[in-house]
């Protein structure tokens, strides 16, 4: 399971672990997969909503970091999340027949919770992936580097490949967006 206090990894120790696993160092690689499931789990389940998806596109990030990390160059988060940007993509062109992953009900999983507190909290998810889901793709990465993956401005501009400018641009569009759906209450 993984140990919050295990891996607290600085950023030189993060680039010597990056190095050995281009070198084909396999407990390195595992470190990076254990130490990175969880940051990348959550980028792609709030991007596709369902977390059976997510552990799956999960695993395809893994997979495509580990054949091709003895080539990776640049900052290494800013290329395993334009790898999980592209799987998701993939996704969703692969489902593109769906109208939009974000407005499925999250019914079934909340009926197997019981009443209370953990519903409510649930139900609060689903309204917040519901907004998201309504705003544009790049609100939504914004946001989801930012505030859930508490990445600063200046490192969620460079995963994303724009200036810092447009990031912050794009966030206030997006809390904008955000508070005027939460106080339409769009979901009722």
């Amino acid at each position: 399971m993984y140990n919050e206090k295990k891996y607290k990894i600085n950023d030189s120790e993060l680039e010597g672990i990056v190095n050995n696993a281009k070198q084909g160092d396999e407990k390195s690689l595992a470190m990076l997969c254990e130490y990175l499931y969880p940051k990348i789990f959550t980028y792609c389940f709030y991007r596709v909503n369902h977390k059976e998806d997510a552990e799956d596109l999960t695993g395809e990030v893994f997979l495509r970091m580990a054949r091709s990390i003895s080539t990776q160059h640049g900052r290494f988060s800013a290329w395993i999340y334009k790898i999980a940007f592209n799987i998701v993509t993939d996704f969703y062109r692969h489902r593109a027949s769906e109208k939009n992953a974000f407005s499925e009900s999250g019914a079934d999983y909340i009926n197997k919770v019981s009443a209370g507190d953990e519903t409510d909290k649930i139900l609060n998810q689903e309204q917040l992936k519901k907004a998201l889901g309504m705003l544009t793709e790049e609100q939504r990465n914004v946001l989801i580097l930012k505030f859930v993956q508490g990445y600063s401005n200046d490192e969620a501009a460079e995963i994303l490949g724009k200036s810092t400018g447009a990031v912050k641009v794009l966030q206030f569009r997006a809390v904008k967006t955000l508070k005027e759906l939460f106080a339409r209450d769009v979901w009722q």
